[in-house]
């Protein structure tokens, strides 16, 4: 379905007054409740930690620069063992740098 100019103006006009300012409280409200409401009947709830991705691919496209990325890179195509390229991915799974030595 596309969206016509005339329904995206109308939409900006909601937006910026200050009805759509209460619509866009109200939303927040109920999705706070609603999120309350699902943690609470979740037995298993799962906790952030900071620089620690589900994945290491995930940690390694947030957490470092080019220039890491590039080095990390090399380290795994230079590792001599299967042990060794596992060590680079935990740490990168951590959110930190590898060190070049084991």
């Amino acid at each position: 379905m596309k969206i016509k100019d005339a329904e995206r103006a109308k939409a900006q006009r909601l937006a910026m007054s200050s009805a759509g300012a209460a619509l866009e409280g109200d939303v927040q409200v109920e999705a706070r409740e609603a999120a309350a409401t699902t943690n609470a009947n979740k037995s298993d709830v799962k906790t952030f930690t900071p620089g620690e991705g589900q994945s290491a691919k995930e940690s390694f496209v947030v957490n470092f620069t080019k220039e890491q990325k590039i080095e990390i890179k090399n380290m795994i195509a230079n590792a001599n063992s299967p042990a060794e390229i596992e060590r680079i991915e935990q740490c990168v799974k951590r959110g930190e740098f590898p060190s070049v030595a084991s």
